[in-house]
């Protein structure tokens, strides 16, 4: 999170959002939505490389949203409507 707040402009008062849905058996949440160049992007944050992603692809499903983006210690990559950044990246995805 301090790493996606650190390349917004200074003086903004830039807020981390994320989601969370709860429902019977079917609880999702996404670290974090971030707004840029008029578009959402859910973003998933994995320590290791393995993970589902199924709240990230409930949260593109419910929200209509193209790509959501997967931060963890994989290179990059694109499965589906999902990208695969790199942690050491993400100052090259926030300045995109």
């Amino acid at each position: 999170g301090l790493e996606i707040k650190k390349y917004q402009p200074s003086l903004s008062d830039y807020q981390l959002h994320y989601w969370h849905r709860e429902r019977k058996r079917s609880n999702a949440e996404v670290d974090y939505v971030i707004a840029k160049q008029s578009s959402i992007f859910p973003l998933e944050v994995k320590s290791g490389a393995t993970g589902h992603l199924r709240s990230l692809k409930i949260f593109l499903t419910d929200k209509g949203v193209d790509k959501g983006i997967k931060i963890s210690q994989d290179n990059f990559s694109c499965f589906d409507n999902i990208q695969s950044i790199p942690f050491y990246a993400i100052e090259k995805f926030m300045k995109q």
